[in-house]
């Protein structure tokens, strides 16, 4: 069948015959089949080429695939999979433009809600069927509670997830479990009260504690990031660094810091500053990367959510539905991946306004910007606000984190100090 023009802009001719080889060489298992399609496959014959290794394909298990093997297929058959989508949205809006053009004809009217169905009823066809095993769920969430409780027994460790925390904020971290795997996490906050500050320690944290992380950032570059990194751990002022105004007598505490970030974090943290050209495949490939080299869950942080929504806008007739299209995404990025989601929201200017008497307000969920199902969709929400009851001497600033959303356990409020000179949080020593 021959290629939509409106499809051609959705095709990676090498993917398709990576995944087409991958099942050739026998390396896919029965559940990977059964998420396949011929819908994958849009190249000159790729179609007809994976049908006829699906009809030769020997059937059963095979035992000796590796997990790795079938893991380095996930994110392939993933972006397959999203561009497959993309042509059959791209078709169904060609036809249906070309009905609404020409609703004086009675017939082309009700095309439409066929049209719609018939692409709905593809994109489904895209996903592997859901089966239930409820034997082997029962046996798999004995073996990790029996596994924790061994864990704990000999570590005293608690985690669920990938730790943030670090030492500063370690109490954080104790609340939630660490983010979870499959996750997704906000931080919103006024502007100016050290969101990408806190969402870096953050990824520092993660890294610091054996895990890895990726680190989209839409508004500073890697360096400027970097530079904050290494003065947070130096304590340095890093605008002082970043105008050459540090004495030099601070040079030796850079170096230091400079030596433990290349040691402890390097490795593991990857910054991506590719501005409008980072789209979620290069995440997903990056990330990946990561995932497979460390075996163990990472984090991935977007800073921030509304402006990535606004870049890759889906075509939708406000920010608000790129939102949310943006954050179900992410959602299946995290899924897929056994990735903890950490996405840097804005607020509604209401959420901050100062009140009457001069004070800040404290935000809650639905101060959220643009934030239609946000709130619903995400397993954690925390909201960073200035705190008007504690009083700091500059540079220092008394800040509110409060853990306003918690899917997995109870909420919780912790008084943080900011030091806007060097970008580190603490907690409030009592």
């Amino acid at each position: 069948m021959a290629l939509h023009p409106a499809a051609s802009p959705y095709i990676d001719a090498e993917a398709e015959a990576s995944l087409l080889g991958f099942l050739a060489a026998g390396h896919a298992q029965a559940a990977t089949w059964d998420g396949l399609s011929p819908l994958l496959f849009a190249a000159g014959g790729n179609a007809e080429r994976f049908l006829a290794i699906q009809c030769d394909r020997p059937t059963g298990q095979c035992a000796s695939i590796e997990v790795s093997q079938v893991e380095e297929s996930q994110p392939l058959i993933a972006h397959l999979r999203d561009l497959a989508a993309r042509r059959i949205r791209a078709v169904a809006a060609f036809r249906l433009q070309q009905c609404l053009a020409d609703l004086t004809t009675p017939a082309a009217a009700a095309d439409l809600d066929a049209i719609w169905s018939d692409a709905s009823r593809q994109i489904a066809e895209l996903h592997p069927t859901p089966t239930w095993d409820g034997d082997g769920i029962v046996q798999r969430v004995v073996e990790d509670v029996t596994t924790r409780l061994e864990r704990y027994a000999t570590t005293g460790e608690t985690l669920l997830g990938v730790p943030v925390g670090g030492t500063a904020l370690r109490p954080l971290d104790h609340l939630l479990g660490g983010l979870r795997p499959g996750s997704l996490t906000l931080l919103g906050g006024p502007p100016g009260t050290g969101k990408t500050n806190l969402s870096t320690q953050f990824a520092e944290s993660a890294a610091r504690a054996g895990y890895s992380a990726v680190y989209v950032t839409l508004e500073n570059s890697a360096a400027q990031l970097v530079l904050r990194g290494l003065c947070r751990g130096a304590g340095l002022d890093s605008m002082l660094a970043e105008r050459g105004l540090l004495p030099r007598t601070s040079l030796p505490k850079l170096a230091e810091a400079a030596a433990h970030y290349r040691r402890e974090i390097l490795p593991r943290l990857v910054l991506v500053d590719d501005g409008a050209r980072t789209t979620f495949d290069s995440i997903r490939r990056v990330a990946a990367q990561l995932r497979q080299r460390f075996d163990r869950p990472l984090l991935i942080a977007i800073d921030y959510l509304q402006r990535f929504a606004a870049l890759h806008a889906t075509g939708y007739d406000s920010l608000r539905a790129d939102v949310d299209a943006t954050t179900t995404s992410l959602r299946d990025l995290a899924r897929d991946l056994e990735a903890a989601v950490l996405a840097v929201v804005s607020l509604a200017r209401s959420g901050y306004e100062r009140t009457s008497n001069g004070r800040s307000k404290q935000p809650d969920l639905f101060h959220l910007k643009e934030s239609g199902a946000l709130e619903y969709d995400a397993d954690v929400v925390m909201l960073l606000s200035p705190d008007g009851d504690r009083t700091t001497l500059p540079p220092a600033r008394a800040l509110r984190l409060e853990v306003a959303k918690h899917r997995f356990g109870p909420l919780g409020s912790f008084p943080l100090i900011f030091r806007a000179d060097s970008g580190a949080f603490a907690l409030e020593a009592h």
